[in-house]
């Protein structure tokens, strides 16, 4: 994760609340689009979970925006799956663009 310290400060308008190991923000995006963004760094492990206030997922060009904002360019990232017979459910136009 890019230098916390960093983002607090460069986000510091956009911070909802502070703990020991992350933060979470709001972004008002366009239109009426709110994207929150929870970010943590405890036990070896940097964590962005990204929630919209519409019934939809983040598209994958946002969630691209969110990993260069708090991981940065160079990091590698991942979202984790399970394998099919585990899936327990699924969204219409999950990190789609469409």
């Amino acid at each position: 994760m890019r230098d916390f310290e960093k983002i607090l400060s460069e986000f510091k308008e956009n911070v909802v609340e502070v703990g020991s190991d992350g933060a979470a923000f709001e972004f008002h995006l366009q239109g009426a689009l709110i994207m929150w963004v929870v970010v943590s760094f405890g036990d070896g492990w940097d964590h962005v979970s990204v929630t919209l206030n519409r019934e939809r997922c983040p598209k994958w060009s946002e969630m691209c925006m969110v990993k260069e904002m708090f991981l940065g360019l160079m990091v590698f990232a991942s979202k984790p799956r399970a394998v099919k017979l585990a899936y327990v459910g699924s969204a219409a136009g999950a990190f789609a663009d469409a």
